[in-house]
């Protein structure tokens, strides 16, 4: 779905999407640490970042997530393809990239010591 397409959405349609798509998400994730898939490779991905942006680094960070999702589309694709030529054993992997505004951080008194 398109920008244009969820902004016209209720913000209850939303909210109900984005819950179901995300315990989707955790449900996957959760499998995948009961089966010991989630680190049984080395060179798994897991990074995330908490940030303060500006409206333009907002902006730049919204850009760079679909352009990696675009990359990422065209990776699946491409590996389809060589599966359905090569009858090779496909790796069953999930992808995930959230970019999305979080609550302020509560103010946190200095370490005492």
């Amino acid at each position: 779905m398109d920008d244009l397409e969820w902004s016209r959405l209720s913000g209850e349609d939303r909210a109900a999407i984005t819950r179901a798509s995300f315990q989707g998400l955790l449900a996957r994730v959760e499998a995948a640490f009961e089966a010991g898939t989630f680190d049984a490779r080395d060179d798994r991905h897991l990074t995330w970042i908490a940030m303060k942006l500006d409206e333009q680094g907002w902006s730049e960070m919204r850009i760079a997530l679909r352009a990696a999702f675009s990359e990422v589309e065209q990776i699946r694709a491409d590996a389809e393809r060589r599966l359905a030529d090569s009858g090779g054993e496909p790796i069953p992997s999930t992808y995930a990239i959230l970019g999305f505004e979080s609550p302020a951080a509560p103010d946190r008194p200095p370490p005492s010591g």
